[in-house]
């Protein structure tokens, strides 16, 4: 790829970082060898580019697809700069969000370092003394980091500490967690944080026989004293069900079908972690509620 790399540096020196990555897919695309740090160049610089007005040539979504392609080449590389790759996911992910691109470089990143979590959590959320100031403008320069902090954090379902198997190791939990809310209490953010690592915790394996959540994260639950990280596993588990249809003559038999589910997780973990059972009880409360509401819903028609 002699030839093709000197084009490549050559329109990467002239800033035409879109023109650049073309050339390094075609290249790709041909099977030839390619040099993993020009391809990493050729990325981030377009990366970079695609959103801005003055871009060397419009970008179109077979673009965005090539770029995937490149980056999965950069993120399968066993010599691959994992450093280098954070950086390059965390820009490339605004540009990815209607591709099926996965970044596990920084999946990885924040399983294993509670300060990039704390980051993310300070790019997205402001603090209560800057929600309560009522002059207060909001920055649109930091608007593309915190949606692509946002995504992050959606696609996220690792649980810190977990290994090969799927179990978690309950220490590295718990410094983890600790680590990450000493951080964000720090930035003034820590009931935001709290209701994001209860949302986070619902991605939780069970034990092996079959309890859910496993052990070392209902320690946290019960560790950790505040409604907000109690709130977010609740909110993040009803989410869970996902959308759902029903005919015009269906009751509520599916909501009583969770509620009892919800209720038999509580029975279950009720001596040993009673705030994680607190939250089942109000699940299998909430779908109770919306069973009664569906049967009201059908005899109303009758």
């Amino acid at each position: 790829m002699d030839q093709a790399e000197e084009a490549v540096r050559c329109l990467l020196s002239l800033r035409r970082p879109v023109v650049a990555a073309n050339c390094v897919f075609s290249a790709y695309h041909a099977k030839k060898r390619l040099d993993w740090g020009l391809v990493a160049d050729a990325v981030d610089a377009a990366s970079l580019d695609s959103g801005k007005a003055d871009s060397d040539i419009p970008v179109n979504h077979h673009f965005v697809w090539e770029l995937c392609e490149l980056m999965s080449f950069l993120q399968n590389d066993p010599a691959a700069d994992k450093a280098r790759l954070v950086t390059l996911e965390y820009r490339f992910l605004p540009l990815a969000q209607h591709q099926s691109f996965s970044p596990k470089t920084l999946h990885g990143e924040l399983s294993r370092n509670p300060a990039f979590f704390a980051e993310l959590i300070e790019a997205q959320f402001i603090t209560k003394a800057e929600s309560q100031d009522k002059n207060r403008t909001p920055d649109p320069a930091k608007a593309p980091i915190a949606e692509a902090a946002r995504k992050l954090m959606k696609s996220w379902t690792g649980i810190p500490g977990s290994r090969p198997d799927g179990s978690i190791d309950a220490s590295v939990l718990k410094t983890w967690i600790e680590d990450a809310r000493k951080l964000c209490a720090a930035s003034d953010r820590i009931e935001i944080c709290d209701a994001m690592l209860g949302d986070q915790l619902s991605c939780a394996p069970a034990d092996p026989d079959g309890t859910w959540p496993c052990q070392a994260v209902r320690d946290v639950l019960e560790s950790v004293p505040t409604d907000e990280i109690l709130g977010g596993f609740e909110v993040a588990v009803a989410n869970q069900r996902g959308a759902h249809w029903k005919s015009m003559t269906e009751g509520g038999e599916k909501e009583r079908e969770l509620a009892k589910k919800y209720a038999d997780y509580a029975n279950k973990v009720k001596v040993a972690s009673p705030r994680t059972a607190l939250t089942f009880r109000r699940l299998a409360q909430r779908y109770e509620s919306e069973a009664k509401r569906e049967d009201e819903r059908v005899e109303g028609r009758d």
